[in-house]
Protein backbone atom coordinates (compact mmCIF):
# COMPACT_ATOMS: atom_id res chain seq x y z
CA UNK A 1 0.00 0.00 0.00
CA UNK A 2 1.21 3.50 -0.82
CA UNK A 3 0.30 6.90 0.62
CA UNK A 4 -2.34 7.63 -2.02
CA UNK A 5 -4.33 4.55 -0.99
CA UNK A 6 -3.87 5.36 2.69
CA UNK A 7 -5.58 8.72 2.14
CA UNK A 8 -8.66 6.89 0.85
CA UNK A 9 -8.86 4.49 3.81
CA UNK A 10 -8.12 6.57 6.93
CA UNK A 11 -8.70 9.99 8.40
CA UNK A 12 -4.99 10.35 9.20
CA UNK A 13 -3.28 13.44 7.75
CA UNK A 14 -1.46 11.29 5.19
CA UNK A 15 -0.60 14.27 2.95
CA UNK A 16 1.70 15.73 5.61
CA UNK A 17 3.27 12.33 6.19
CA UNK A 18 3.81 11.80 2.48
CA UNK A 19 5.51 15.20 2.28
CA UNK A 20 7.83 14.23 5.15
CA UNK A 21 8.89 11.11 3.20
CA UNK A 22 9.06 12.74 -0.25
CA UNK A 23 12.83 12.24 -0.49
CA UNK A 24 12.58 8.55 0.44
CA UNK A 25 11.90 5.59 -1.83
CA UNK A 26 8.74 4.38 -0.07
CA UNK A 27 8.00 0.72 -0.74
CA UNK A 28 4.94 0.22 1.49
CA UNK A 29 3.02 1.90 4.30
CA UNK A 30 1.03 0.23 7.07
CA UNK A 31 -1.18 2.14 9.53
CA UNK A 32 -0.86 0.52 12.96
CA UNK A 33 -1.59 1.03 16.62
CA UNK A 34 0.55 0.23 19.59
CA UNK A 35 -1.42 -1.38 22.42
CA UNK A 36 -2.01 1.12 25.21
CA UNK A 37 -0.55 4.15 23.44
CA UNK A 38 -3.67 5.62 21.82
CA UNK A 39 -1.44 7.22 19.18
CA UNK A 40 -1.85 6.76 15.44
CA UNK A 41 1.29 5.31 13.87
CA UNK A 42 2.26 4.46 10.32
CA UNK A 43 5.10 2.07 9.47
CA UNK A 44 6.88 3.28 6.34
CA UNK A 45 9.06 0.74 4.53
CA UNK A 46 12.04 2.14 2.63
CA UNK A 47 14.92 0.15 1.11
CA UNK A 48 17.42 0.93 3.87
CA UNK A 49 15.31 1.21 7.02
CA UNK A 50 11.85 1.31 8.52
CA UNK A 51 10.26 4.66 9.36
CA UNK A 52 7.95 4.68 12.38
CA UNK A 53 5.84 7.83 12.13
CA UNK A 54 3.63 8.62 15.13
CA UNK A 55 1.03 11.38 15.22
CA UNK A 56 1.43 13.42 18.41
CA UNK A 57 -0.12 16.60 19.72
CA UNK A 58 2.23 19.49 20.53
CA UNK A 59 0.96 22.93 21.51
CA UNK A 60 -2.49 22.14 20.15
CA UNK A 61 -1.21 20.92 16.78
CA UNK A 62 -0.86 17.37 15.54
CA UNK A 63 2.58 16.57 14.14
CA UNK A 64 4.20 13.45 12.76
CA UNK A 65 7.26 12.39 14.73
CA UNK A 66 9.46 9.91 12.88
CA UNK A 67 12.08 7.55 14.21
CA UNK A 68 14.00 4.98 12.22
CA UNK A 69 14.70 1.31 12.80
CA UNK A 70 17.00 -1.09 10.95
CA UNK A 71 15.31 -3.93 9.10
CA UNK A 72 16.96 -6.54 11.29
CA UNK A 73 14.91 -5.18 14.23
CA UNK A 74 11.61 -5.92 12.43
CA UNK A 75 9.72 -9.16 13.09
CA UNK A 76 6.43 -10.32 11.61
CA UNK A 77 4.27 -12.73 13.57
CA UNK A 78 4.43 -16.02 11.71
CA UNK A 79 1.80 -17.61 13.98
CA UNK A 80 -1.18 -15.26 14.01
CA UNK A 81 -3.50 -15.71 16.93
CA UNK A 82 -6.85 -14.73 15.45
CA UNK A 83 -7.58 -15.45 11.82
CA UNK A 84 -10.59 -14.20 9.92
CA UNK A 85 -13.08 -16.52 8.25
CA UNK A 86 -10.82 -17.05 5.22
CA UNK A 87 -7.86 -18.15 7.31
CA UNK A 88 -5.98 -14.89 6.81
CA UNK A 89 -4.76 -12.54 9.49
CA UNK A 90 -5.48 -8.84 9.10
CA UNK A 91 -4.36 -7.91 12.63
CA UNK A 92 -1.04 -9.81 12.74
CA UNK A 93 1.50 -8.12 14.98
CA UNK A 94 4.63 -6.46 13.71
CA UNK A 95 7.41 -6.13 16.28
CA UNK A 96 10.06 -3.45 15.94
CA UNK A 97 12.73 -3.76 18.59
CA UNK A 98 10.66 -4.40 21.71
CA UNK A 99 7.55 -2.58 20.46
CA UNK A 100 4.50 -4.44 19.16
CA UNK A 101 2.22 -2.89 16.55
CA UNK A 102 -1.06 -4.13 15.05
CA UNK A 103 -2.56 -3.17 11.73
CA UNK A 104 -5.61 -0.93 12.13
CA UNK A 105 -7.13 -1.58 8.72
CA UNK A 106 -9.70 -4.34 8.54
CA UNK A 107 -11.17 -6.34 5.69
CA UNK A 108 -9.61 -6.64 2.27
CA UNK A 109 -7.71 -3.35 2.58
CA UNK A 110 -6.11 -4.53 5.81
CA UNK A 111 -5.09 -7.86 4.32
CA UNK A 112 -3.60 -6.16 1.25
CA UNK A 113 -1.72 -3.60 3.35
CA UNK A 114 -0.34 -6.25 5.70
CA UNK A 115 0.58 -8.55 2.80
CA UNK A 116 2.41 -5.71 0.97
CA UNK A 117 4.20 -4.63 4.11
CA UNK A 118 5.16 -8.21 5.01
CA UNK A 119 6.49 -8.86 1.53
CA UNK A 120 8.55 -5.66 1.68
CA UNK A 121 9.94 -6.49 5.12
CA UNK A 122 10.96 -10.00 4.08
CA UNK A 123 12.60 -8.73 0.87
CA UNK A 124 14.55 -6.08 2.77
CA UNK A 125 15.74 -8.54 5.39
CA UNK A 126 16.85 -11.01 2.69
CA UNK A 127 18.66 -8.24 0.81
CA UNK A 128 20.49 -7.16 3.95
CA UNK A 129 21.50 -10.72 4.84
CA UNK A 130 22.85 -11.22 1.31
CA UNK A 131 24.73 -7.89 1.34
Amino acid sequence: MQFDRLRDLTALPADRLETAFQREDVIAVLPVSQPGSGEATVLVATPGKLGIATLRRFAGRRRWITRWAPWDAVRLDSHPGRADGRGEESQAPVTVGGNDFRSVLGGDAGRVALRDFGRSARQRRRALVGA
